[in-house]
């Protein structure tokens, strides 16, 4: 369940970034007004996404394992986030190429920074 679940969670940030919604909307989407995301309506959407093929039956054991019950904001949310950890210093700037870049700021070793647009 977890190979499964990494690859959902993949799926689902390019499948945002690609409609230009934010999780908070395909959140309010998939829940249709409630406050919790069916089982069914996550399971038919993850059966529509390109590069994620899983069976009716492997949908159902990962939205169990996401969240028994329906999937809640806070769960769906954390489902889509992706973190990295420093392993050395680094300055973090404004461009990629350094020769015309600012720096921003220094990021230390073992800090831990999450990914709001990108890779």
């Amino acid at each position: 369940v977890d190979a499964r679940f990494s690859t959902a969670s993949a799926c689902l940030r390019e499948e945002f970034t690609r409609r230009t919604v934010t999780p908070e909307e395909l959140f309010a989407e998939l829940a249709q007004g409630e406050d919790r995301i069916a089982h069914e309506s996550l399971c038919k959407y993850l059966d529509s996404l390109d590069g994620l093929n899983l069976q009716p039956e492997q949908a159902q054991l990962l939205c169990r394992h996401i969240e028994v019950g329906g999937i809640g904001k806070r769960k769906f949310l954390s489902l889509l986030q992706q973190y990295f950890v420093v392993v050395r210093s680094i300055a973090i700037t404004d461009a990629p190429e350094i020769s015309k870049a600012k720096t921003i700021r220094k990021a230390e070793a073992d800090e831990v920074l999450e990914v709001v647009e990108g890779p």
